[in-house]
């Protein structure tokens, strides 16, 4: 009984340290301020991964200003579209589990490690601003300022591999969408959903990252 209540607790105080230094402080300077012009994201969870919903034309602007090339071409890429959505991961796994039921075990245990080689940008382009009737707790608007959202460009613009144009891989997971090659290594300690706290975490939100390893768990923070 002794060995288990010890092990009890250093499973409890190993949770509190992991959330405790997950943690990532917004900045208050990037708040957005009364009659101030603000920037409307909408983070969307599919059950294990949440993608990341911004106006088109926003970007392309941002991009644009901040002299992204990369960013700047995927967004006229999608010139058709009102709203894309970016989301990041590992490319064997991205490109081949659309679904959490479609995971075949041995290529997500490789992902969570980081054995797996190369990961993907998926954009897809939407023609109406995306649908918040969903079920409740599956999505959520989060309102920054235009400064913070211009925050987040160089990060994106930075996640597009190659020197000055992007490098498509092809047709994306649904819909009207492309895959693009990108940069960085997936693996436990660096999931999806961390590009995506991160993002917003940029835009001055505060985020815990290790709970935002679950989707679910970023929603609810946001």
């Amino acid at each position: 009984m002794r060995w288990a209540g010890r092990v009890l607790i250093g499973c409890v105080l190993a949770i509190a340290l992991a959330v405790a230094a997950g943690q990532r402080w917004g900045d208050p300077s990037l708040a957005p301020r009364p009659g101030e012009a603000t920037v409307t994201l909408t983070v969307i969870d599919y059950g294990y991964h949440a993608g990341l919903f911004v106006d088109r034309a926003m970007v392309e602007a941002a991009a644009l200003d901040a002299h992204a090339e990369k960013l700047t071409a995927v967004a006229q890429r999608f010139a058709a579209y009102s709203t894309i959505e970016f989301g990041w991961g590992d490319e064997a796994f991205y490109r081949s589990v659309p679904t959490l039921w479609d995971l075949p075990i041995l290529l997500g245990l490789k992902a969570v490690l980081g054995l797996n080689e190369g990961t993907v940008v998926n954009v897809v382009g939407y023609e109406r601003p995306v649908d918040d009737r969903l079920p409740p707790g599956t999505s959520v608007r989060v309102t920054v300022s235009e400064a913070g959202f211009r925050r987040m460009i160089p990060l994106i613009e930075a996640t597009f591999a190659g020197d000055h144009s992007p490098v498509e891989l092809g047709p994306g997971l649904y819909g009207p969408s492309l895959f693009y090659r990108a940069t960085g290594r997936y693996s436990a300690l660096n999931v999806c959903n961390h590009w995506t706290a991160r993002l917003v975490n940029a835009a001055g939100r505060p985020i815990n990252l290790t709970l935002a390893t679950w989707s679910r768990l970023l929603v609810l923070q946001l």
